[in-house]
């Protein structure tokens, strides 16, 4: 009895060694893969090794393109509009007739302003030969008044007649002045229906149609000079110091591909945005470009800054904010440490000056895996999963 419940927990014994055997190969396996590739394993990372590099930094931004001559074709007088003789893209000539007003009345009634214009001036016509004659008769009086051939009284009287002669001249001659003015305003008036192009250059715009009522300071037609197209162009606030008039640019036309015209930054507006914080700049073409591109087409501009002096020179992904500082992860001998850096301008390739906190020959975290502190343990990799170096 004895012997035999001896057995049977020899034999539970060597079971339960087995298991628990089995047991802890399982859990250091388990360890090993927490280790090496679970949350415990070194975090993967790739360094590269700070360099001073001079910089050739590039601003990048968005624009349309603006003409810096527009011409407003309207009237001055309200009317109704009889015709338009261009449309949109028509190009046309300073001095050319582009649209007219309906003259209503205006026409009879310069006619009739003409005809009492040269009534008024056979009126003043009479008026003067009656008062040379009148004049002429009086001085004739006086003659014969010296020789006894004539009284005092009917000299007194010619006397009378030259002057009155002489102020109805000057009445008809006054007359006549009002109206040739009169005439002259309706002349001019009749000419305002009649809209000249102002200057030269491609019609950009039409907003009124025959038959539509227009009135003083309305546009009907404006009018871009193609000579004067540049762009506005808007650019982030904190990346363009060092951004001045004068500065090469390269402007990239999105309506027509691997189209890329040459300029030059004309001015800088002095009144940014202050919703989305940008400066606003004026590129102009170094040529006209030809064919001239659309009046608020959308173009992308590239600005070459100033060169700036060799400086330490990182990655822009090696960039990290903690608590409110800019800084990098350094790995030295094997520990990671956050040093705070001062930065200077970027380049659209990605590259950073870094003014303070690094030196040349420092190691750089640029990419990790995960998230990194100072207790992190890592792997240093040639690229990470997915290609990135």
């Amino acid at each position: 009895m004895i012997t035999r419940l001896t057995s049977r927990l020899s034999r539970l014994s060597r079971r339960t060694i087995i298991l628990l055997a089995a047991a802890m190969v399982l859990v250091g396996l388990f360890a090993l893969v927490a280790v090496r590739t679970g949350p415990f394993a070194p975090v993967p990372i790739t360094v590269i090794t700070v360099e001073t590099q001079a910089l050739r930094p590039r601003l990048f931004g968005l624009g349309t393109v603006d003409a810096h001559r527009t011409a407003h074709v309207g009237p001055t007088t309200a009317g109704r509009l009889r015709r338009v003789l261009v449309d949109v893209g028509d190009t046309v000539a300073m001095g050319q007739l582009v649209a007219e007003l309906e003259p209503v009345d205006l026409d009879a009634k310069v006619q009739a302003q003409d005809e009492s214009v040269a009534r008024a001036r056979t009126l003043w016509h009479d008026a003067r030969d009656r008062r040379e004659h009148a004049a002429n008769e009086a001085r004739r009086h006086e003659a014969l008044l010296d020789a006894g051939s004539s009284t005092a009284e009917i000299v007194a009287s010619r006397a009378l007649e030259a002057r009155s002669a002489e102020r109805a001249e000057a009445a008809a001659l006054a007359d006549l002045r009002r109206l040739e003015a009169e005439q002259r305003a309706s002349r001019t008036q009749r000419a305002h229906l009649r809209l000249f192009a102002s200057s030269g250059g491609i019609v950009s715009a039409r907003f009124a149609d025959p038959g539509s009522t227009i009135v003083p300071g309305q546009s009907v037609l404006d009018i871009v000079d193609p000579d004067s197209l540049w762009v506005t162009v808007r650019f982030d606030q904190q990346q363009a110091a060092g951004l001045t008039s004068g500065l090469e640019a390269t402007v990239h036309r999105r309506a027509v591909l691997d189209t890329t015209l040459r300029g030059r930054v004309a001015r800088l507006e002095p009144k940014a945005d202050v919703v989305t914080e940008e400066l606003l700049a004026r590129v102009a073409f170094s040529a006209p470009p030809r064919p001239s591109p659309a009046v608020g087409e959308l173009v992308e501009v590239t600005v070459q800054l100033p060169a700036v002096a060799a400086s330490p020179v990182v990655p822009n992904a090696a960039i990290h904010r903690r608590d409110g500082v800019h800084g990098v992860w350094t790995l030295t001998n094997g520990s990671l440490h956050f040093v705070p850096v001062r930065l200077g301008v970027a380049d659209l390739d990605g590259h950073v000056q870094v003014l303070e906190g690094l030196a040349p020959g420092d190691a750089v975290v640029v990419h990790s895996r995960r998230p990194l502190t100072e207790r992190s343990r890592v792997s240093v990799q040639t690229t990470l999963a997915g290609g990135v170096p």
